[in-house]
């Protein structure tokens, strides 16, 4: 257990990354008896300026007051491995101390990144430029960048700033895509006892053995798991215009308070997420990453990968062809 200083703080974080099959196995975890999974699927408060200054308290009374004798109290935030702060590692230290332990899924960074970006584009979420295009705009905005600019990031600020909008990006393109640079921080802050790293390719082939290293790794019983289990297939928008609408509503305060002033700020939330979960659909068109593409990618991406082979004692000559 961490040494947390009050019972109900998380002991346990899916940390990352985006777009690693993060779903299926947090699905997986709200049916185990033993582990604590909040109601939001991530809730991203150690990248959050906004979130974290509220303090442990709100944290606790938000989203772990229902907390009921289970051994392991989950944070499955992977949005933890995008670059969206640069104090999430350190807050989560200072927090809830160095014997949390973490999880990490690993991709092919290259896929990573195009998956990223085809949720951006065919979500309407932000995305116009084509791949090559995206990356290059990512690529040009890599570098240290500011907290309080990252905070801006966070509330909305790329949709109307492109400078903004070349360093979101960098960083949720490129930036989880660079493992060992999150991984090595985690390692030397809580221990590499503390860190698991699995990869999506043995999750897609053996998902009960790699399940079981988990519950093993927390140590709490195993539970039945359908190998064949799969969850957040790739989506698309049913209607195109009506997410338009909501960045609309979403990016103008003006039009956002007068169109839904009656609602509270938790009710105007769950009325958009609603509204957009709705909106979508399953995307039958199956788009890959074209070899040109990849090849612009990998020389940006080689030495990250490299020194991820030396960290984790693994082969990941794949990730580099």
């Amino acid at each position: 257990m961490v040494d947390s200083k009050i019972s109900k703080l998380p002991n346990f974080v899916y940390a990352g990354f985006p777009k690693t099959g993060s779903a299926t196995i947090t699905e997986i975890f709200k049916r185990h008896p033993e582990i604590f999974t909040t109601r939001q699927k991530e809730i991203n408060f150690f990248n959050s300026e906004s979130k974290f200054q509220n303090g442990e308290k709100w944290f606790i009374d938000t989203y772990y007051a229902t907390v009921n004798e289970q051994p392991i109290v989950a944070d499955n935030s992977i949005g933890y491995g995008t670059g969206l702060s640069n104090l999430t590692a350190e807050r989560i230290y200072s927090s809830l101390g160095k014997g949390t332990k973490f999880l990490f899924t690993l991709r092919d960074p290259v896929e990573r990144a195009f998956s990223q970006y085809l949720m951006a584009k065919n979500k309407g979420q932000f995305e116009t430029l084509s791949f090559k295009e995206a990356i290059e705009s990512a690529i040009a905005a890599a570098g240290e960048v500011d907290e309080a600019v990252l905070d801006e990031i966070t509330r909305g600020s790329y949709h109307s700033n492109s400078e903004h909008l070349a360093i979101y990006r960098n960083r949720m393109y490129l930036w989880p895509s660079m493992y060992f640079r999150t991984i090595s921080e985690y390692i030397s802050k809580f221990g590499h006892d503390n860190v698991l790293v699995l990869f999506t390719h043995d999750l897609e082939h053996d998902l009960t053995g790699q399940m079981k290293r988990i519950f093993d790794f927390l140590g709490v019983n195993e539970i039945e798991v359908d190998n064949s289990e799969r969850h957040n297939e790739a989506t698309t928008l049913k209607y195109p215009w009506l997410r338009k609408m909501l960045n609309i509503v979403y990016r103008n305060k003006v039009i956002r308070e007068g169109v839904v002033h009656r609602l509270s700020l938790t009710s105007r939330k769950r009325l958009r997420r609603w509204l957009l979960s709705w909106n979508y659909k399953k995307n039958e068109r199956k788009e890959r990453v074209s070899k040109e593409d990849r090849e612009q990618l990998i020389p940006f991406l080689r030495s990250d990968i490299e020194q991820l082979e030396q960290l984790l004692n693994a082969d990941l000559s794949a990730w580099k062809s």
